[in-house]
């Protein structure tokens, strides 16, 4: 009994400073890519962002992103949640009016991916598939997948987001 307390004590926590995955995305980085619509429309993409470990120990995602003209300022808070094991992340909107958005994210530390998923209430869902594509983790590709209440997909594509001071490790 004693063993299951102190392993299951041993995951309250996540910290996201030393994390394999997430220590990779501290830092300021920029962000272009596209979304191609079913109906034939394009979303163009620019961001700037900066990954930092809050004081309350979670992950954030602070910046701007230019959706074809429609600027937006938005905060990703990804935190852990020792009850049920898993990551989760809100996505908020913090300009025009606001908008939020929870995600429940899978991290794999071993191949350094997250993936992020929304599913809808009925109204289709939203998946971030995260991953470094090269040895020096200075670049981290998005692919982003909207689907509609049957399933269909209507906007998706990849984002490239590469670190503004890469790093000299690796």
């Amino acid at each position: 009994l004693y063993l299951s307390l102190s392993v299951g004590f041993a995951q309250e926590k996540v910290d996201f400073t030393t994390h394999p995955f997430f220590k990779l995305l501290v830092g300021e980085w920029k962000s272009e890519g596209s979304l191609e619509g079913r109906d034939g429309n394009t979303i163009k993409m620019n961001e700037e962002w900066r990954g930092s470990v809050s004081p309350e120990g979670c992950f954030l995602m602070k910046g701007s992103r230019t959706l074809n003209a429609d600027k937006q300022e938005y905060l990703w808070t990804i935190s852990f949640n020792p009850s049920t094991g898993l990551f989760e992340a809100i996505h908020e909107i913090t300009s025009s009016g606001g908008e939020t958005k929870r995600f429940e994210a899978s991290v794999s530390e071993v191949d350094l991916t997250m993936e992020l998923r929304m599913n809808g209430d009925g109204s289709g869902s939203i998946v971030v598939k995260d991953s470094f594509p090269k040895k020096h983790h200075n670049t981290l590709a998005s692919d982003v997948i909207l689907t509609d209440s049957s399933g269909m997909t209507t906007l998706s594509g990849t984002i490239t987001h590469e670190r503004v001071q890469p790093s000299t490790s690796e």
